[in-house]
């Protein structure tokens, strides 16, 4: 049987695995045909195949993999030379195991028959690989893929390029679908002219190619979620009305389960609460044959809020589990991090939900007991989700264990560690210099305070005839390839110590805090400061503070520079870290030791922004001065941290050192142009670090050897990594967040968050002692940026700052920081004591100078 015949055999029996819902099997046999249309070298077979495994994935409910395969599908159409299929079937075909990923050979798992071969399938699979439109088509895909999981950037990108393509003027059916998507993505950015004029544009489309009553369902859906934003409430429940009748009159009881999800949803708006949930249960009844778990998660959430307000809590709490119970099955379906965050983000409110309903069982039940710890587990539940599938997947390489331990740390109590950390003096020779280690003339982007619009969004159908609508990322490759870091002999950890925890929640109109003593005790405390009033607070601080911010950064309310402030008698930056103390810290302090043990904060929301260790309690004394200090995105995430192998004493571990790299005169990136100044206070700061360690344990580069390709090459051989530099934090991009180097003679002068996240590292300590790298865009899954990079690939610790630093004050307190992590072996407890000594100096006494840099990690 030639080579045609046995592709068009394995596509018949592919569709018929489909038919019987043998998913994996069906995408197996169609990865086999990929192999054979990519040695025919016929791209345009290859890219029908790749759609037709894409449509496979989706029924299977894989929707990172779907992605990947219409990816693959453009890709074949645009340079199938280059296509490697062993990169693109390592992209569909992974499984989870335990912390790894595991790949399926297609050659070694497909046997054909001769006998299903047809020739009307093979006819069938020519002329879909002749159609003139395939490619917009496939853009299309690519872009409903995106559009799926709330990641409208890339979407959109997509579906313009398609409205670009000269071919779709010849098909107004595909301009309306793209223009009906492009006008879905302008709803949720609250851009409603621009969104109704693409969905104009797109009614005319579909009436000019005479589209079925589902294109024109499509249209109307979106229709009514623009009038919904417009406050049209009538007009759009009866668009939605009517779309309800079209996809019942053709039989599609998924729209039809949509739409009154959708409609439930406008009613619970409304504060109807019996016409919400009715419309909520008569979704419920629907059974559709496909099941869109997003959807019944928006359906029993909305469910959990009409029992809410009919105070029926038990129900409620019931009714959000179930929605979690689908949601969270989602996200173990996705593959990407990227595309986990995004739709975390989107269904945040669900967690709220339950969240609610729990404090109502704390008012109904009893304080400080079983309901509070209930909280306790959801908000660890609902913490960096995406991270710790990160660290799982990250952390499995094959790191070497002796069981001979290198040399022992002396663990010793906490409280004479900080005896003897008191009395280390240090003297350093670094000149004041008032530069900022953040570049002049930027065009950095807004920084939010909170994840983008939660609105409830069940409009999108799926069953776009030519596209099968799952999120997630590019399956591009990486413009370097990820070299694993080298075996490292690691030792059992000690006994992670116990520690205090300071947890935080923010709602809309509430705060959540829960002080966890050492000993698991919680004590629980609501304050009624809700997450706007909370980020107020926290901008009106950073002003106070005069944190050093540049005037044309405007970060989302509460980073702007204005005029500090008129002094009414007292300093107003004392007065407003001594409130924010008793109203975030006071009502559980208690339950904090008083022996040195330091306390993991967990931040929500604007309180990622909030200098901790600034806050100052009533006797004047800051909350640095009471213990050390770490912040972790979810305490499972630090929890992992702490029981993995660890390095050894500091002084035993490999450094490396950078300081005040040869930068190019500007740094042109993200359509910005970066003025790079000399930071002299940071090359003297590498050299002092580097005198504190073994000449023969350290890296220490020359300015002009520190480009970005050469530290990168280094990373993974180094556990204790110091880059003293300038750096940028984006928040509608975090991942192109950098880092600006020397520049090489091929290289670009920067390391982004993308070009870390290529790495394998084995770090116990990362420093990043520049502006702004603890910045970048908040999420459920903490702040998404360089410190949340370097931490996912491999370090136990990374120190970030929260503003523009001051060049010579973050030398001298990294000299001292350094001094007490080799002596003490206690990062946290280092960090603490190099800020009491830092502010010791009266030039940088002042919080906006010792305050700014944060632990993220494990203290040990």
């Amino acid at each position: 049987m030639g080579m045609i015949k046995e592709l068009v055999a394995l596509v018949n029996d592919a569709d018929e695995n489909r038919r019987e819902k043998n998913y994996e099997a069906a995408t197996q046999k169609l990865g086999r045909a990929a192999e054979f249309a990519k040695q025919l070298n016929r791209p345009r077979l290859l890219a029908i195949i790749f759609m037709r495994m894409g449509q496979a994935f989706e029924a299977d409910n894989k929707t990172q993999h779907a992605l990947a395969a219409h990816e693959a599908s453009f890709k074949s159409l645009t340079f199938i030379d280059a296509l490697d299929l062993d990169d693109v079937f390592q992209s569909m075909f992974r499984v989870a195991v335990g912390k790894s990923y595991t790949y399926v050979p297609l050659s070694e798992s497909v046997n054909i028959s001769p006998d299903l071969y047809t020739p009307q399938t093979e006819s069938d699979l020519f002329k879909a690989a002749d159609d003139p439109h395939l490619v917009p088509k496939t853009l299309i895909n690519i872009g409903n893929a995106y559009l799926r999981m709330k990641q409208s950037n890339p979407a959109a990108d997509r579906f313009k390029q398609a409205l670009e393509r000269p071919e779709i003027d010849k098909v107004p059916e595909l301009q309306g679908m793209a223009l009906t998507h492009l006008g879905l993505i302008r709803v949720r950015e609250d851009k409603l002219d621009e969104a109704a004029d693409h969905l104009e544009k797109a009614l005319a489309a579909f009436e000019q190619a005479g589209s079925s009553a589902a294109d024109q369902r499509r249209a109307q859906t979106v229709l009514a979620s623009l009038r919904f934003k417009q406050d049209k409430t009538a007009e759009a429940l009866d668009l939605y009305n009517k779309a309800e009748r079209l996809y019942a009159a053709t039989k599609d009881t998924l729209g039809q389960q949509r739409t009154q999800i959708n409609i439930g949803h406008i009613h619970l708006l409304e504060k109807d609460w019996d016409k919400a949930l009715s419309a909520f249960q008569q979704a419920k009844g629907l059974k559709a044959e496909t099941v869109d778990k997003q959807a019944l998660g928006y359906l029993f959430w909305g469910m959990g809020r009409c029992f809410m307000a009919s105070d029926k809590t038990e129900e409620a709490i019931d009714a959000f589990n179930q929605s979690l119970t689908y949601v969270e099955n989602i996200h173990d379906q996705l593959a990407s991090d990227e595309g986990k965050v995004a739709f975390f983000d989107s269904v945040q409110e669900i967690y709220d939900g339950l969240i609610e309903a729990w404090l109502t069982r704390v008012d109904q039940v009893d304080q400080n007991g079983d309901a509070y710890a209930a909280l306790l587990e959801i908000i660890d539940r609902s913490r960096g989700l995406s991270f710790q599938d990160l660290l799982e997947s990250r952390r499995s390489v094959k790191r070497k264990v002796t069981t001979q331990r290198p040399p022992e740390r002396s663990i010793r109590p906490f409280e004479q560690i900080a005896q003897t950390a008191s009395h280390v003096d240090l003297d350093l020779d670094i000149d004041f210099n008032p530069n900022v280690r953040f570049a002049s003339n930027i065009g950095s982007e807004n920084i939010p305070l909170r994840p983008p619009s939660r609105d409830l969004d069940v409009d999108f159908d799926p069953d776009v005839k030519i596209a099968s609508n799952i999120g997630g990322t590019d399956i591009g490759l990486p413009l370097r390839p990820v070299e694993p870091a080298p075996e490292v002999e690691r030792r059992p950890p000690p006994p992670p110590r116990p520690m205090a925890r300071l947890v935080y929640y923010g709602l809309p109109e509430q705060l959540i805090i829960l002080g966890v003593s050492v000993d698991g005790d919680i004590l629980g405390h609501v304050a009624p400061l809700g997450d706007d009033a909370l980020a107020e607070r926290v901008k009106n601080l950073l002003q106070a503070l005069d944190a050093d911010v540049p005037p044309n950064v405007d970060a989302n309310r509460f980073m702007g520079r204005r005029p500090p402030a008129e002094n009414n008698g007292g300093d107003p930056a004392e007065t407003q870290l001594k409130t924010l103390y008793q109203t975030l810290v006071q009502p559980v302090a208690a339950h904090f030791p008083t022996d040195g043990t330091p306390i993991i904060v967990e931040p929500h929301g604007a309180l990622w922004l909030l200098p901790f260790a600034a806050l100052l309690a009533p006797d004047g004394t800051s909350f640095i001065d009471q213990a050390p200090l770490l912040s972790v995105p979810a305490y499972p995430i630090l929890k992992e941290i702490r029981e993995e192998p660890d390095y050894g004493v500091p002084e035993e571990l490999k450094a490396l050192l950078v300081g005040n790299p040869a930068y190019p005169r500007f740094i042109e990136f993200g359509g910005s142009s970066y003025q790079m100044e000399p930071l002299p206070a940071a090359a003297k700061e590498a050299k002092q670090i580097g005198k504190q360690l073994k000449p023969s344990r350290q890296t220490l580069l020359k300015p002009a050897e520190a480009t970005a390709s050469k530290v990168e090459d280094l990373l993974n051989e180094h556990q204790i990594i110091h880059l003293a530099t300038h750096g940028i934090a984006y928040a509608n991009d975090p991942n192109a967040s950098f880092l600006a180097f020397a520049k090489g003679k091929d290289d670009r002068p920067i390391l982004t968050v993308r070009d870390v996240m290529r790495q394998s590292i084995q770090a116990d300590l990362v420093v990043l002692s520049a502006c702004q790298t603890g910045l970048g865009r908040i999420s459920g899954d903490g702040m998404l940026g360089l410190g949340r990079a370097f931490l996912a690939v491999g370090a136990r610790t990374v120190i970030v700052s929260l503003w523009n630093v001051s060049d010579s004050a973050t030398a001298e307190l990294m000299t001292h920081f350094y001094r007490f992590y080799l002596e003490l072996d206690d990062k946290a407890i280092a960090l603490q004591q190099a800020m009491i000594q830092l502010r010791k100096n009266p030039t940088f006494a002042k919080p906006k100078f010792w305050a700014p840099f944060v632990l993220i990690g494990a203290e040990m």
